[in-house]
């Protein structure tokens, strides 16, 4: 069994991002009987996940994916001990999130992910890229995670994000996997470049109709609240709050009315 560091705990620690980072860990060459002979406890019901109860943090085994349906379900996967570690990193979004570091520190590196960091750019790492539809609304959250980084999206990469749109697999993602995505762009300060990626991809019309067609002329918001919302003491509720004012003052659409109609769509939490 070797045990590595993966994803956004090394991008965000190479940019310089202040910690603490989410660890995520892969375990190669292992099984399901050995993880839970040590302890972790497994999660979910399809992928090879467990947890450690004494971090909290998320262990999965190495494992390859293959499309089989629609949506972000939709996949077979192969959890096999035989499979390696850069089979695993193949199967990432983005280059820069397929870095691993093994216990001694030292970075693997297959797809040229440090590369792509220091040029600012989001690529992916195969074609299987076009396999998730969900990938669309990574590179969109990314892009407003990263904007003080001036990150672009490779040529390529927006080439397969045309190929997952067209394809109408959007239209099968779940309003609440829609919802984790956009909560996590609404804790970053570029809040609104996620929704306005999200427009330049054509992909808003398929994730958030309404929001889409209340403004459907001239998307690009007017957020006059934008530089009040920044700062981290301020709640996503609070952010998406000021997307509705800045559609309410700015387009002849009754808000409170289509109400329930947006909140369908978006599926928000109680909060």
């Amino acid at each position: 069994m070797q045990i590595y560091l993966v994803g956004g705990a090394i991008r965000d620690r190479l940019l310089g991002l202040p910690a603490p980072f989410e660890r995520d860990w892969v375990v190669v060459g292992s099984t399901p009987e050995e993880m839970q002979s040590k302890g972790f406890i497994k999660v979910g019901k399809s992928f090879p996940v467990y947890i450690d109860p004494n971090t909290s943090e998320e262990f999965a085994l190495a494992r390859t994916e293959k499309k089989s349906g629609h949506g972000y379900h939709g996949f077979n996967f192969n959890a096999d001990p035989e499979i390696s570690l850069e089979d695993d990193l193949m199967r990432r979004d983005l280059t820069i999130n397929a870095i691993a570091e093994d216990e001694n520190g030292n970075l693997i590196d297959p797809f040229n992910g440090i590369e792509d960091l220091n040029n600012r750019i989001l690529r992916h790492v195969s074609d299987a890229f076009r396999d998730d539809p969900l990938r669309v609304l990574r590179i969109a959250r990314f892009m407003a995670k990263l904007s003080s980084y001036g990150f672009i999206v490779a040529d390529d990469t927006k080439g397969l994000i045309n190929d997952i749109v067209s394809s109408g697999e959007l239209d099968y993602l779940v309003p609440e996997r829609i919802w984790l995505e956009t909560e996590k762009a609404l804790n970053t300060d570029s809040f609104c470049l996620y929704f306005d990626t999200l427009n330049e991809f054509n992909a808003l019309e398929h994730i958030y109709p309404s929001l889409y067609y209340a403004h459907e002329e001239n998307y690009s918001l007017n957020y006059k609240f934008i530089d009040f919302f920044k700062g981290s003491e301020v709640l996503p509720e609070m952010r998406l709050a000021s997307i509705f004012c800045a559609l309410d003052d700015t387009v002849q659409i009754d808000i409170i009315k289509n109400f329930d109609r947006i909140q369908n769509e978006f599926r928000f939490p109680n909060s």
